[in-house]
């Protein structure tokens, strides 16, 4: 399985989970310099929601958090649309 194929496949097992409690969106704070992280993210869905300065401290500095999130239904439309 593909790396970005692992990652639908987590994304649509939290899904299920988020179905369960009712939730009807999910976010993710995710670090400005993991540029592979948040392309996967967008990939399954997420967007850009806002930036958070200075939110996290790497190795002696501050550096932004990316909030993300993505609704359940525009999750579930795009994956239909991908069939």
């Amino acid at each position: 399985m593909s790396r970005i194929g692992h990652l639908l496949a987590v994304s649509s097992v939290l899904w299920k989970i988020t179905a369960s409690y009712m939730r009807d969106k999910l976010y993710l704070i995710v670090a400005n310099t993991n540029e592979k992280a948040g392309y996967v993210y967008e990939k399954v869905g997420f967007q850009t929601e806002g930036k958070l300065k200075e939110h996290f401290f790497v190795n002696g500095e501050y550096i932004d958090g990316i909030m993300m999130g993505v609704f359940q239904q525009d999750y579930w439309e795009m994956q239909q649309n991908k069939k």
